[in-house]
């Protein structure tokens, strides 16, 4: 017997995704989130139209499931998440989608929908990106191509460029689907020099759906597409939040984002303070993983210096912040596999850093936000333990991608031992 909607929202299972979210990569895979098993795709637009993929089997079959409150094997993310911190985006998307709860109750009994309403997009529509970022790879950079056929010569790949036209048009798929769109999440790829976002742009504003949610996840280092800069698209919209990509500060920032000019990017992030666009959100979301999670409370403490980051809530505008969001592959890069000694020096930072804060000159609320998100950082670093395979791994990757790029990780991260024989175990591998 279907349950009531309260019911659902009880749930620890049940998610809205399946019914009114997308998430594509470059290649043409369809998953229901961005934090789903990018292993385990649900489908791939070049074998079939979006509007199929909607109803087929892999997708009707985790509606059956969450309907019967049955656990989902490519939702185990959230599941972790919501154990430690409780802001999954399962969670998120269940608070800001009310409208889709009733939805859920017209399901058939074999999982399938009348209609595709996407109402949450987040389709990674090109692999075009002009950085080379540590923990990316060629699916999602074009400038990874080189490296990778280096790093793995028995892999190589024929082409660096990626798009979700390259065989169908994708953009056809989804022109029914304007109507219906109350938020796009724009990523990676960098979605500021890719075609085909500026085409979604231009189409909103022909459509005048312009009242709609556009989130950014970017790099922010490129302003202009054939000449045109940003703000010529941004002023028609009136809900914008943008979310600068950004690992760490100066030289370290620019070993783990190759390819990155971080005095350029100040340049384009005091624009974005200054000017006019009318932002709700506005900030950084900082990746963290090994080679930054001792650094993430002096990327927050740079940035304040920088006048990046607000010392205060401002009421009348956008609140300048960061989050933080975790690396969770390739596992040599996820910083729940590093040594305790590690995770007990951050902790000793943690329990100080709200008052760092307070000497700062930030007021207390913004304090305790950006000590709660750097909670959860350390909440999810605790969900795995040492793992002398996973960091050896990440020893071998980092001495070959050093190689390639002609890097050395040693110079910058001094704190850091590798042994001649690698890994023996955990009180091995950080000096101080």
């Amino acid at each position: 017997m279907r349950k009531s909607i309260q019911e659902y929202k009880k749930s620890g299972v049940m998610c809205l995704a399946p019914w009114m979210s997308a998430h594509t990569f470059p290649n043409g895979d369809v998953f229901p989130c961005c934090v789903w098993d990018c292993d385990h795709p649900i489908g791939n637009i070049n074998d079939k139209p979006l509007p199929e993929i909607w109803n087929d089997e892999p997708l009707k079959d985790i509606r059956k499931k969450m309907l019967n409150d049955e656990e989902v094997e490519g939702c185990k993310r959230c599941y972790t998440i919501d154990m430690t911190t409780g802001y999954s985006l399962r969670n998120k998307i269940a608070k800001d989608y009310p409208v889709a709860w009733d939805e859920i109750l017209d399901t058939k009994e074999d999982g399938e929908v009348d209609d595709m309403k996407l109402r949450l997009w987040d389709f990674r529509l090109s692999n075009f990106c002009n950085l080379r970022c540590r923990s990316c790879g060629p699916d999602l950079s074009s400038s990874w191509f080189k490296d990778s056929n280096a790093l793995y010569p028995k892999r190589q790949l024929d082409k660096a460029l990626i798009t979700v036209n390259d065989k169908v048009s994708f953009m056809d798929m989804i022109k029914d689907q304007y109507q219906y769109v109350e938020e796009i999440y724009f990523a990676g790829g960098e979605p500021l020099s890719t075609p085909e976002h500026f085409q979604i742009l231009e189409e909103l504003i022909r459509v005048g759906n312009t009242d709609i949610r556009l989130r950014y996840s970017t790099n922010f280092t490129n302003l202009t597409f054939k000449g045109k800069h940003i703000s010529e698209y941004w002023k028609h919209f009136s809900h914008l939040e943008v979310l600068v990509s950004l690992d760490g500060v100066g030289p370290k920032g620019e070993y783990i984002r190759k390819g990155l000019n971080y005095d350029s990017l100040i340049v384009n992030l005091k624009w974005l303070n200054d000017s006019n666009i009318r932002l709700v959100a506005a900030g950084f979301v900082i990746t963290y993983g090994v080679m930054n999670y001792l650094d993430l409370f002096d990327i927050v403490l740079d940035f304040i210096d920088r006048d990046l980051i607000d010392l205060y809530y401002r009421q009348d505008s956008a609140t300048r912040g960061a989050i933080f969001s975790p690396i969770y592959g390739p596992d040599y890069y996820d910083c729940r596999f590093l040594p305790d000694k590690f995770k007990v020096k951050y902790k000793e930072r943690l329990d100080g850093f709200y008052d760092e804060l307070i000497e700062k000159g930030m007021d207390k609320d913004m304090a305790k936000f950006l000590v709660s998100e750097l909670q959860k950082v350390y909440n999810n670093s605790l969900t795995e333990s040492f793992s002398k395979q996973v960091m050896n791994n990440f020893v071998s990757t980092t001495r070959k991608l050093d190689q390639i790029r002609k890097e050395k990780f040693q110079d910058l991260y001094p704190e850091f031992i590798f042994p001649l024989d690698f890994i023996t175990n955990d009180k091995l591998w950080i000096s101080k």
